[in-house]
């Protein structure tokens, strides 16, 4: 089923840029704290985080303004994140051999970085085939970077800041799920209600020229394409055609 879905996002170009008609008194508040924009500095963060994208970066990418404290606070987490996926997708953490070639510059400049990275690598040997190889990330980093982009994608789409707590964060590799789980992450509920009028992701489904055959929109193919569900209140996205996230908070 994702295959498919990757297929049709290969097709489709970076998402429009439009103009936002959400309520502009939102836009006084970090999304991520809550904390007021004239009192701790306006800074603007790249959604989804470019880290986690390929060079060229996609033109026009999506922007969010947000305080400096919070900007700082998720770069070492964004940088361990996609370090850890591109050491996965490559069965190494040799810098000269990631898949993803930025991560790859970072693990060369960071002996710390792979050093972290190559303690969460098991590999078990067997005498009756290839040896398994297993990675465990720090689970912590990896939800605060998959909240980040979350609140950052409702923020920009739907002009909404969630602050709050989400009901849950979850996420796993696509290869790791079973047919009953992929069904229930890609299925299209097309009765829920829409996002509020006026916002990017309300104006995007009117047009309904952007999306892939899941509802997805692709920021980049088969590295990056996120879903807004249940009328603004969850996010999913499939990074890497890899590892899928889904976000959501309560009514």
């Amino acid at each position: 089923m994702e295959r498919e879905g990757a297929g049709r996002a290969r097709r489709l170009l970076m998402p429009k840029v439009l103009k936002d008609y959400s309520d502009e008194r939102n836009k006084a508040w970090c999304v991520h704290c809550g904390s007021s924009l004239s009192e701790t500095g306006t800074t603007r963060d790249h959604t989804p985080s470019k880290v986690l994208l390929n060079r060229p970066l996609p033109n026009d990418l999506a922007v969010t303004p947000i305080c400096g404290p919070c900007n700082r606070s998720f770069s070492m987490d964004e940088e361990y994140f996609a370090s850890f996926l591109s050491a996965v997708l490559s069965g190494t953490c040799d810098p000269e051999q990631q898949v993803i070639k930025h991560c790859g510059k970072a693990m060369k400049r960071s002996a710390g970085l792979r050093k972290l990275i190559e303690g969460q690598r098991v590999e078990q040997f067997c005498f009756w085939g290839p040896s398994d190889l297993r990675w465990f990330p720090d689970l912590s980093r990896f939800r605060n970077v998959i909240l980040k982009n979350a609140r950052a994608h409702l923020f920009y789409e739907n002009g909404e800041p969630m602050t709050e707590a989400p009901a849950f964060v979850e996420f796993s590799p696509l290869s790791l799920m079973d047919s009953a789980q992929k069904n229930e992450f890609f299925e299209v509920n097309y009765l829920q209600p829409w996002c509020e009028v006026g916002s990017r992701w309300n104006t995007r489904l009117i047009e309904g020229d952007e999306f892939d055959e899941w509802g997805f929109l692709v920021v980049q193919p088969e590295t990056y394409r996120f879903r807004i569900d249940a009328g603004g209140l969850g996010v999913r996205s499939i990074i890497r055609e890899y590892l899928a996230t889904s976000v959501f908070w309560e009514c």
